[in-house]
């Protein structure tokens, strides 16, 4: 099989959390992957900007849905994941 184009993105999510104190405090988790970005929509189903495709990921449906996905120097906003029984698919927009 050919290897197309192997890309490495990164999922950034920001969680804010309220201690003891009154205080907000806010965290950020990077995850890098590996997979394939595609710039546009081919389809009319979903309105996206860009998709990327990877390997399957250990996520609950719509947990990474409105976070931050960088990819070569430029931040999309994830609209959506799908998990896949083989890979997953991040819609960007």
């Amino acid at each position: 099989m050919i290897k197309r184009y192997p890309h490495v993105g990164k999922i950034i999510v920001s969680t804010e959390d309220l201690n003891g104190d009154g205080l907000h405090s806010s965290t950020k988790s990077e995850t890098t992957i590996q997979g394939r970005f595609e710039n546009e929509s081919t389809t009319n189903n979903v309105d996206y900007s860009a998709k990327f495709y990877c390997p399957k990921l250990d996520l609950q449906p719509f947990e990474i849905d409105g976070e931050t996905f960088e990819f070569e120097g430029r931040r999309f906003i994830i609209k959506h994941s799908s998990i896949q029984q083989t890979h997953c698919e991040i819609w960007l927009e």
